[in-house]
């Protein structure tokens, strides 16, 4: 599918690609020398993935600048920044001006289950969830800003609180340890995915 790119605040891109291809169609396009290292990945569905944000990082003339971290988080040497997400046929990556953190999820009853380890009674409007698409917005929420900071040890549960969401403008504000502020735009996708991006306040003015 043609990669789609928004731009939900002044100085940062989203870039969306919904998998359709089969992954053979996804070689052919990343072609002979721009293929990434799958040998040793079972999974279909992470196969398709790698190969799809590969694609992404080739059209955006980003892989000769793209490294990774002792922990694995992709970052940027030219002066941007960077953040990649993936969950089922969606592949996303936000490049920008300014340190952001993005996370895609699609609906899946499993939130149910790990909802615990995730939600806190404190976060806003927690009371009302109702069903596992509720979770999606707090979810999503928390993993972008886990991104974001890239801290060792932070909780999920218990040092990101949501302090404030609204469904309806897509937008949500958090904080962290009672201390540092978060805010996030969120994206819906076709398949009531979520996309969520966290900044940290005032980078989008």
């Amino acid at each position: 599918m043609p990669l789609k790119m928004l731009k939900p605040l002044e100085g940062a891109n989203l870039y969306i690609w919904e998998i359709t291809e089969t992954t053979n169609e996804l070689l052919d396009m990343n072609g002979l020398f721009n293929r990434p290292n799958i040998e040793k990945l079972r999974n279909v569905d992470h196969i398709k993935q790698t190969l799809a944000k590969n694609l992404i990082l080739n059209k955006l003339e980003l892989l000769p600048y793209l490294y990774k971290e002792a922990n694995g988080k992709p970052f940027l040497n030219n002066g941007l920044h960077i953040s990649i997400s993936h969950s089922g046929k969606w592949v996303v990556i936000s490049v920008a001006k300014f340190p952001v953190g993005v996370d895609v999820e699609r609906p899946r009853k499993k939130l149910l289950k790990i909802a615990p380890k995730f939600l806190n009674p404190k976060d806003s409007r927690a009371l009302q969830i109702k069903n596992y698409k509720d979770l999606l917005w707090y979810w999503t929420a928390k993993e972008a800003i886990y991104k974001l900071l890239n801290e060792t040890g932070l909780s999920l549960k218990h040092d990101i609180l949501i302090t404030g969401l609204d469904t309806d403008k897509m937008k949500a504000k958090a904080k962290i340890k009672e201390k540092i502020e978060i805010d996030l735009i969120y994206e819906k996708l076709p398949d009531d995915s979520i996309i969520s991006l966290a900044y940290f306040p005032g980078e989008d003015s």
